[in-house]
C-alpha cells in the first residue's frame, strides 16, 4: 500500500525539527491537497478534521512530550499524518483512535485499541464491540460457545495497578443474541509482550494496561469480515509497528542488552520469554527525499 506524492515546499525544511507550533501548522495545510489524497473512505471523515486533530494532539500534549514532538523531523511528522489519513483514523483526543508518539527525532503514528474498534466497526458486521482489563479480584468468567461468551464483573474499589492484571478480552456483538470473543490471560499478555521489541520502551512502560486491552481487540479483527483495504491497512499496522520498534532498539541498545531487560520484564511476571527466531534486522533511515515522501 506504499505511495508517493510530491509534496508542498514550505518555508521550513522538512530533514529539520518542525520546531514550533506554527510550522506544524503550515506543513500540514501546505500538503493538504496531498494528504486528502490519501484520506480512506471512511463517512463523516475527510482531511481537514485529521490535520486538525493532528495540530490539537501536539499542541495539547503535555509539555515533556510536545517538546519531544517539536524535535521531530517535518518528514516524520506529515508521514503520520499521512498515516492517519490512509487509516481512516483521528488523532488523539478523549476519543483518538491513533496517537502521535515521538521515537528520537522521529514523529511515529501508534494505532490505539480505538483504532481497531473503528476497523472492525468499518465490516459493518459488528454492531457493537465490548473490551476490558481484568484485574486480581474481579469476577470473570469465559464460556466460549454460550451467550454471552464472557461476564466481567469488576470489584468496585479494587486495586488497578499493573502487576494486578490477571487478563484481557473483547467481544464485538454480531447480533443482538451472537457474539465473538477473544481472551488472553497474562501468560498471554506477556508473551504477545515478549515478542515485540519494543517490550521495554513507551507504551509497555507508561500504558500498559492500554497496550493488554489492544491484544485481543487485534486478534478479533482477524475474525471480523472486513474488506479487503482495512484487511491490508490491519496487516500493514503490524509490520510498521515491527519494523519501528526495531529501529528504536536498535538505536537505544544491542540487542543482547535488549534481551536481557526483556528478560526481567518476563521473569518478574513468572513466564518463560519464548526464543527469538532470528536477528533484529539493521536500523535503517526512514526512505525519505527531500522532494516527495513514501506513504
Amino acid at each position: 500500500m506504499t505511495e508517493t506524492i510530491a509534496v508542498t515546499v514550505y518555508a521550513h525544511p522538512l530533514a529539520e525539527p518542525v520546531q514550533t507550533m506554527q510550522n506544524v501548522s503550515d506543513l500540514l495545510h501546505a500538503n493538504r491537497a496531498g494528504l486528502a489524497a490519501h484520506v480512506a473512505r471512511v463517512v463523516g471523515l475527510d482531511v481537514d478534521l485529521i490535520i486538525s486533530t493532528g495540530i490539537s494532539a501536539i499542541a495539547l500534549a503535555d509539555k515533556s512530550v510536545q517538546d519531544k514532538l517539536l524535535s521531530c523531523t517535518g518528514k516524520s511528522v506529515l508521514k503520520s499524518v499521512a498515516d492517519a489519513c490512509r487509516y481512516g483514523m483521528v488523532i488523539g483526543g478523549v476519543m483518538g483512535q491513533a496517537y502521535l508518539v515521538p521515537f528520537k527525532n522521529q514523529c511515529q503514528l501508534m494505532v490505539g485499541y480505538r483504532g481497531y474498534e473503528a476497523l472492525a466497526y468499518r465490516s459493518g458486521q459488528v454492531k457493537a464491540i465490548q473490551s476490558g482489563i481484568v484485574y486480581k479480584g474481579d469476577e470473570y468468567t469465559v464460556n466460549i460457545g454460550s451467550q454471552p461468551p464472557i461476564v466481567h464483573k469488576p470489584v468496585v474499589g479494587g486495586r488497578h495497578d499493573d502487576e494486578d492484571i490477571v487478563a484481557a478480552y473483547a467481544i464485538a456483538w454480531i447480533s443482538d443474541n451472537l457474539a465473538l470473543a477473544e481472551h488472553m490471560n497474562r501468560q498471554d499478555l506477556n508473551h504477545i509482550r515478549s515478542k515485540s521489541r519494543m517490550a521495554n520502551f513507551g507504551a509497555y512502560i507508561t500504558d500498559l494496561a492500554e497496550m493488554f486491552r489492544k491484544a485481543p481487540i487485534r486478534r478479533l479483527c482477524k475474525h471480523v469480515n472486513l474488506s479487503p483495504y482495512d484487511r491490508a491497512i490491519l496487516e500493514e499496522i503490524a509490520v510498521e509497528e515491527d519494523r519501528r520498534a526495531g529501529a528504536v532498539v536498535n538505536a537505544d541498545e544491542s540487542l543482547a542488552e535488549s534481551k536481557k531487560r526483556t528478560k526481567a520484564v518476563l521473569d518478574a511476571a513468572d513466564v518463560i520469554e519464548p526464543e527469538a527466531k532470528g536477528e533484529t534486522p539493521p536500523t535503517e533511515e526512514l526512505p525519505f527525499e527531500d522532494t516527495k515522501i513514501p506513504f
